[in-house]
């Protein structure tokens, strides 16, 4: 019987590491400025590999977050990543922020926002929610296609990319907008080739959610309800599935 036991519990975390979300995250900084003071602000999941606190000019740091395990409804990982520059003497966050769930028959999508913002309009640095609800740009949902968000201020700029499955990457890019500010590890850039690198849209927007001046989370929760009942009611039948094997087992 405890041979039955070990390998249920071995396919059983074997089916979890295969359903279960995660996100890595690879910030890139193009500047010849640093990001730093990094603090990593999680509303759900585990550390999967230790969070970067640095970005130097010109380097490339990741880290990854984890579910800890898919559960019945439906769950994921939630965080927001935040650091400091200095922009002509004024203070700034660089935030990103992603949501990704579970595999299931029936998945929200994920979603992600990117934001450059004065520290003077942030009134609590430290709380997930407010960055997620109108503290940094409307997150975009992530379905079929990756997209590129991007932010502006002064003279930088910060793009995010995001995969659309459950074990999502996330591309994080810090760029100046002038040539002279770039630390590029790579092939020669010329201004023009910085211009186009640079040509979206701006996801910036003009409030914050400490003011209530717009910026108002335009995304919305993710509305569960179908999937939950869905995911909920195959969990339980298949657990009782299980439950009902184990003790044939046990009576053979």
């Amino acid at each position: 019987m405890a041979t039955a036991d070990i390998n249920f519990a071995e396919w059983y975390e074997s089916w979890a590491e295969l359903h279960r979300a995660i996100i890595e995250v690879e910030i890139q900084n193009f500047a010849n400025i640093p990001l730093t003071g990094g603090a990593l602000l999680a509303n759900k999941g585990i550390t999967r590999t230790s969070f970067i606190e640095l970005i130097e000019a010109g380097s490339r740091e990741a880290f990854a977050w984890s579910q800890n395990k898919p559960e019945a409804i439906q769950s994921g990982v939630e965080l927001c990543a935040r650091y400091n520059i200095v922009i002509k003497a004024v203070d700034f966050y660089v935030v990103v922020c992603a949501k990704a769930y579970q595999q299931t028959l029936w998945r929200e999508s994920n979603e992600l926002s990117v934001c450059i913002i004065e520290k003077s309009k942030v009134v609590d640095p430290d709380s997930y929610d407010d960055w997620v609800n109108g503290g940094c740009a409307s997150p975009m949902k992530i379905q079929n296609i990756v997209k590129t968000m991007q932010c502006c201020k002064g003279d930088f700029c910060v793009q995010g990319m995001m995969d659309t499955d459950h074990q999502p990457k996330v591309t994080v890019r810090f760029w100046p907008k002038k040539i002279d500010q770039l630390e590029y590890r790579g092939d020669t850039v010329d201004q023009s080739g910085l211009t186009a690198i640079l040509d979206h849209d701006d996801t910036c927007h003009s409030g914050n959610a400490w003011d209530g001046a717009g910026g108002a989370y335009m995304g919305g929760r993710p509305n569960t309800s179908t999937s939950l009942e869905i995911n909920t009611t195959l969990i339980v039948l298949f657990v009782a599935l299980v439950k009902t094997f184990l003790s044939a087992w046990e009576k053979m």
